[in-house]
């Protein structure tokens, strides 16, 4: 069946592309690896863990090959293309709304789809990281992948195989061709995105399709009509539909599913219209002028019966064509108004929710039911081409002139004036984020930002200049509530974009996805050092930013009237630091305004305290996020994360006691500000310290292997130690000292028993002294990691070798080797 087609340093050099490359292994700040876009958007695939993603990464890449991650047997694309070509002609015509949209979309690319369909389905894309900054590794294998297809495509040109090609389709794999030439060869990433994008787009599809047809059924039990409209006000918050709201949520396929069915209300009039306007062209003809309002007096005075009866079919048929001229505009202000005004409110109101969302993706929340940013923009799209075909059937409607038609000008201007409005309401509110930078930012350090306007090519300007700026939250609260203020920037953002600068970027179209992105690549913050006391260098960390984007965008309506829309959106909250010893300080406010931020809020409204177990779900998060799951993948929801040891130990160092019930509830200030009990620094600081340690390379393996015990006191250790036979040890986090890995051993000493706590390490330790390994090679006495499990066996591989290379076997130095012992 044929398919229908139509702390440390990150570098700051960027490479040819635009895009700062960076290995994972090395020490890269927590913030700049973990970002909102730094997750798979397809939350509806069974992703590998990363554990297992790395399998497809250990060969050497140096060499460009093929069948680089190929896995028909796991792939979850298999079949998609041929489930697709069936709902094309199956399905309803939501679905095939939706795939008409898919192909126009993806012209570019679809003929490759159709013709390497099986090369492309048994890959796993989604291993490739497009959203974050890719390492070196995922670059390589994105290189081999269009080599692969470039000189698979050329082979089948060639072959005979082809000759049977359309020709439409073979224009097309050349114009890959020479885009593969121009643009992926030099920035394979690209060509990666574009085919993740269509999967994803084609599973969508499948699932909405799957969807929809349930949701058919169950209004068919309801005895349901069709045609009944779906939404029902409430209260102020746009619309939701009886099928979601049970969750007080509207999905974007039911939205979809309202979009087709109003497409369709616009399609029907605009084919009455067609009727209409050739009668109206007939009388034009017959009469040789506007179309007069005839008095029906005047021809009864007519003698001849012929002339008389031809005038009255002339009076007839006017008065027949303004009458359905007035039933057409009749039925936009009884239904379509209504429906479109319903349909924008519910995916403004989805927008927003994908905003809400991409706060809590920072702290590892991914909300199932979270909007995906290419489905609202499915929408939008489709919702905005639906609205400019209603303008312009009113356009067509009120051209339709009568004599002494005053009342019905005023009508259609009035229905004009609405569609006007509500494209500028799209045009306003549906550019937001797609790629967020990370909420902590170090002064002059470089990052990037990426926005998106939802509605795409269906803009009728896609080129326009956007501005961003550093607000404080004053400035941020007004401009929310629509206030006058005076523009007063906090600090200047540099933007260094190939045709940009001074704060200011120019939106570029991808052709291949009908994308229109705002890109403000290579970005720095200069601020004014606000430091210098402990009590300003705290002010300092608890100051929320925010960066505001301003756009100008020029719009032409059918009927040739212009105008410009100001749009803008606003970053999440920001902390710029001028020193690493606000890091962590910083990271608290950040934590707690994304985990706890008051719902609606106008300004960066957060509440004062919350239950102690709400707070420990969002401190598991964010240590699954950072010590568990790999930049780039979903939340590791499988691990040890914090477990019921882990979290009882937090909460006794937290109230510096054994907590007898439920703990009270606990406030930011408790938590960032004050002191631990007996400790010279807050819990937050501590907590952070330690996630830093072990989300480093030099910890993180064997937390995940669970060889690190950790979240244990010294006392509860020794009580288990000295349970176990001499020679065991045990890993902890310590409770004195920021950032530090302790070994803890029950050892014999004169025939006797004792417990010793060895001098803890932290990342600087492990990186320039002696590694983990290190350290479980050179001390003898550490025998068994508790509880059962022999040190060799656990920790071998990861010994560095012993064996001199060349060049230290030429060296006139003797080398001197680094081992720890334990002091006598």
């Amino acid at each position: 069946m044929e398919f229908p087609c139509g702390t440390s340093n990150i570098e700051d050099e960027l490479m040819a592309h635009e895009m700062t490359w960076v290995n994972p292994e090395d020490d890269v700040p927590l913030q700049e690896l973990y970002s909102p876009q730094s997750t798979l958007d397809d939350t509806n695939l069974q992703i590998m863990s990363a554990t297992d993603v790395q399998e497809y990464f250990v060969e050497d890449f140096d060499e460009l090959r093929n069948n680089v991650l190929d896995d028909p047997e796991n792939s979850p694309y298999i079949g998609n293309l041929e489930k697709l070509q069936s709902l094309a002609y199956n399905a309803s015509e939501v679905i095939k709304m939706q795939i008409h949209q898919y192909t126009s979309d993806f012209q570019g690319s679809m003929a490759l789809r159709k013709c390497f369909s099986n090369m492309i389905e048994k890959k796993l894309w989604y291993i490739i990281l497009c959203n974050i900054l890719p390492s070196q590794d995922h670059i390589n294998a994105a290189k081999s992948i269009v080599m692969e297809f470039y000189n698979s495509v050329e082979a089948y040109l060639s072959e005979s195989a082809s000759i049977g090609l359309s020709l439409p389709d073979r224009d097309s794999l050349l114009r890959w061709q020479n885009q593969c030439r121009i643009s992926y060869i030099g920035r394979p990433i690209e060509f990666i995105d574009v085919i993740q994008k269509m999967l994803n787009k084609e599973r969508s599809i499948i699932l909405n399709a799957q969807g929809l047809e349930q949701t058919s059924n169950q209004q068919q039990q309801q005895q349901q009509t069709p045609t009944t409209n779906m939404f029902v006000v409430n209260s102020g918050n746009g619309a939701q539909s009886p099928a979601a709201a049970q969750q007080q949520v509207i999905g974007t396929a039911l939205i979809l599913n309202e979009i087709s069915l109003t497409d369709s209300m616009v399609m029907e009039l605009r084919v009455e219209f067609e009727k209409i306007f050739k009668q109206y062209q007939r009388l034009q003809t017959l009469l040789r002028a506007r179309v007069p309002d005839i008095d029906p007096g005047t021809f009864q005075q007519f003698q001849d019966p012929e002339q008389k009866a031809a005038w009255m079919k002339v009076y007839q048929e006017i008065n027949t064509c303004r009458e359905d001229k007035r039933t057409m505009m009749d039925k936009h202000f009884s239904d379509l108004i209504e429906r479109l005004n319903m349909i924008i409110n519910s995916v403004l109101t989805e927008i927003g929710r994908y905003r809400s969302s991409m706060a809590l993706k920072m702290i590892g929340e991914e909300r199932g039911d979270a909007p995906e940013i290419d489905r609202l923009q499915d929408c939008c799209k489709v919702l905005g081409q639906v609205v400019q075909n209603a303008m312009d059937h009113v356009d067509r409607l009120s051209k339709l002139e009568f004599s002494n038609s005053g009342e019905e000008g005023t009508k259609s201007r009035k229905a004009m004036l609405i569609y006007q409005e509500m494209f500028k309401n799209l045009v306003k509110n549906c550019i937001v984020i797609d790629k967020h930078p990370c909420q902590v930012v170090m002064k002059e350090k470089k990052f990037i930002v990426e926005l998106r306007h939802l509605l795409g090519t269906a803009l009728p300007q896609t080129q326009f200049e956007t501005t961003v700026s550093l607000i404080d939250s004053g400035t941020y609260k007004k401009l929310k509530q629509d206030e006058p203020v005076e523009m007063r920037e906090v600090g200047k953002i540099k933007v260094k974009n190939s045709g940009g600068g001074n704060g200011r970027t120019r939106s570029t179209t991808n052709t291949d996805t009908g994308q229109v992105a705002i890109k403000f690549n290579n970005m720095s913050i200069s601020i004014a050092a606000r430091g210098g006391d402990k009590t300003k260098s705290e002010t300092v960390a608890e100051e929320k930013l925010t960066m505001l984007f301003r756009s100008t965008i020029p719009v032409t309506f059918c009927n040739g009237e212009s105008t410009s829309i100001n749009c803008q959106t606003f970053s999440l909250p920001l902390v710029v630091t001028t020193h690493g010893k606000q890091e962590a300080d910083a990271n608290a406010t950040i934590f707690w305004d994304n985990a706890f931020q008051i719902p609606n809020r106008i300004g960066f409204e957060v509440y004062e305290s919350v239950p102690w177990e709400n707070w420990l779900y969002y401190l598991d998060l964010f240590w699954r996020r950072h010590c568990e799951s790999e930049p780039g993948y979903a939340v590791n929801m499988e691990g040890k994360g914090l477990d019921s040891s882990a979290r009882q130990f937090i909460t006794n160092t937290f109230f510096g006691t054994q907590v007898q019930g439920a703990p009270p509830p606990v406030s930011w200030k408790q938590v960032s500000r004050n002191q631990l009990p007996k400790r010279e620094f807050s819990f937050w600081t501590w907590f952070y310290k330690i996630v830093e340690l072990v989300s480093s390379p030099y910890v993180k393996k064997f937390w995940k292997k669970g060889y690190v015990n950790g979240f244990i006191s010294r006392q509860s250790c020794e009580a288990l130690l000295v349970t176990r036979p001499f020679g065991t040890f045990m890993l902890r986090f310590s409770e004195s000292k920021l950032g530090y890995l302790g070994i803890t051993v029950f050892t014999r000493n004169q025939g006797m028993g004792n417990v010793i706590n060895l001098e803890p390490d932290n990342i600087h330790g492990f990186r320039h002294k002696r590694s983990l390994p290190g350290n479980m090679k050179d001390l003898r006495q550490l025998e068994v990691l508790y509880p059962d499990i022999c040190k060799d066996d656990a920790f071998r591989e990861y010994w560095e070798p012993e064996n001199k290379s060349p060049d230290q076997l030429i060296s006139p130095y003797v080398q001197k080797l680094c081992k720890v012992t334990i002091e006598d």
